[in-house]
């Protein structure tokens, strides 16, 4: 895996506001993760293993993964400020679930080449982060609770689309540009 796309673009000035946003913490997160180090699997293929684990904890253990799992405004005043994370991994339905990591799983190999390991388990992060504070702020509107991994799915899409924009990809059945 090589970092030459995103490490292009950071020499540019293009992502300077990531750092504003928390950047080297997300840095020194993914690191903790251990998921780039030589022989691990790839984060892909570790996100869905998680997905599957979580959803199996939800048909087990149904409250137990609703007090952990839904982000919240009642949850982020309860102090399960994890929640900005772990409601991205629990998916109600199977097809939820199945269609998320499909997503996933098309558009991480590309981003893997172009971002390498650190910088992909970053952008998966900030998607989890950012798709539950947008639910959050959505939520003042009259919304609930939100779960999924749909905010880190199409964050794969834009970012492949932002990094090969002219390359095909498969949308359900279609071959378009990115």
């Amino acid at each position: 895996w090589r970092a030459g796309a995103w490490d292009r673009r950071m020499a540019s000035g293009a992502w300077e506001g990531v750092h504003a946003l928390g950047g080297d913490t997300l840095h020194r997160s993914a690191r903790a993760l251990h998921m780039c180090s030589r022989g691990a699997a790839e984060p892909h293929a570790v996100l869905t293993a998680v997905l599957v684990v979580v959803h199996l904890a939800w048909l087990m253990f149904p409250r137990f993964t609703q007090r952990h799992c839904l982000c919240s405004r009642r949850a982020l005043g309860g102090g399960r400020v994890h929640t900005l994370i772990t409601s991205n991994l629990l998916h109600l339905r199977i097809h939820h679930l199945a269609h998320n990591a499909l997503i996933i799983h098309q558009h991480a190999p590309r981003l893997l080449l172009s971002l390498g390991c650190d910088r992909f388990v970053e952008l998966l992060l900030l998607a989890s982060i950012g798709s539950s504070s947008a639910s959050l702020i959505w939520s003042r509107r009259g919304g609930g609770a939100s779960i999924g991994a749909s905010g880190i799915a199409m964050a794969t899409l834009a970012a492949h689309a932002a990094l090969d924009p002219y390359i095909a990809t498969h949308v359900y059945g279609l071959d378009l540009p990115a």
